[in-house]
This record gives structure tokens, sequence and C-alpha cells, in this order.
């Protein structure tokens, strides 16, 4: 996807709640995202970290939560401007644990 896509601009669209102690969502949210190239390195290491890849909030805040697993994420493709999927979030375990969070790969 390298090339199609610009991993600068990106977004995570979910459902997911926004408090742990809530367990409430506030309905659909989307929030602007970014590749992090150097990978997770404020995460633990869990099983697929070599073929997932590594976002970050743009704003830097921690924006990924509890009910977000398997939320798309979306990049801009910058020759024409269409979003195009780029993977889905894997399982999160916490709330606002890392600005980082890990997308498993779409293979189209």
């Amino acid at each position: 996807m390298s090339g199609r896509v610009d991993f600068n601009t990106c977004r995570l669209v979910s459902y997911g709640i926004t408090n742990q102690t809530g367990f409430v969502s506030q309905g659909e949210m989307e929030v602007s995202v970014k590749l992090t190239p150097s990978g997770c390195s404020k995460l633990a290491t869990v099983s697929n970290t070599t073929t997932s890849l590594c976002f970050t909030s743009t704003s830097g805040l921690n924006v990924y939560c509890l009910g977000d697993s398997g939320a798309p994420v979306y990049c801009q493709a910058p020759t024409n401007g269409e979003w195009i999927l780029v993977g889905v979030t894997q399982v999160a375990s916490s709330c606002g644990s890392s600005p980082e969070f890990r997308v498993i790969p779409y293979p189209g």
C-alpha cells in the first residue's frame, strides 16, 4: 500500500467506549491518526506484532479504548482523495494507556 495512501492522513472510526469505568458508548467517534514508523514502542508485546502496523493519534491523546477492537482505519489516497481501508484495530486491553495502537493490515 506504500505510495497508494498517505499514512499521515488517516482516520479511526469506532463505537468504542470513551471511559473504562462507564462502559457506555457515546455513539460513533472518529479521530485523526497516523502511522508510527518506529513501531509501537509504548505497548506491551503481543502476538502478530511483526505483521501489525502501529498508529498513533495526531493529537497525541490516548484515544484507543475497550470496544474499539476491530474498528476500521482508513487512509487517504494522495492522487484522488479517496479513503482506503488499510486495516482493523487489534484487541484493546485497557483505555487510554497509550496514544499508540496496533492495526492488522487489510490484505487487499
